[in-house]
């Protein structure tokens, strides 16, 4: 099960990139143009530029907070585990460092 899901996400991440190849080697996405910022004016950079940029950009801002929750569950999860193993009355494991049998 886990290989087909590391299989679909090649999958998608190569639907992915020849979706955005294709698109940005259409004539308007090579167009260059420059942005207002309220008094500030870019040089003329192509259209696809800034699209990547923007991309880029979310990614690295989504992967911050998505960082902190996979740190505070796995923290979570640990301290959890080890109240668990100290209401069981033990680490649970024999004296070989093998799990214990019920």
């Amino acid at each position: 099960m886990r290989t087909a899901g590391w299989l679909l996400l090649l999958a998608i991440t190569v639907v992915m990139v020849m979706t955005l190849t294709l698109t940005f080697m259409q004539p308007a996405f090579r167009q260059e143009v420059s942005v207002s910022i309220l008094f500030f004016r870019t040089r003329s950079f192509p259209v696809y530029l800034y699209v990547l940029a923007a991309l880029g950009a979310g990614i690295i801002l989504g992967f911050f907070p998505m960082l902190f929750m996979y740190v505070r569950t796995k923290r979570e999860v640990w301290r959890r585990g080890k109240r668990i193993r100290e209401l069981e009355g033990g680490s649970g494991k024999d004296d070989g460092g093998n799990m214990k049998d019920e």
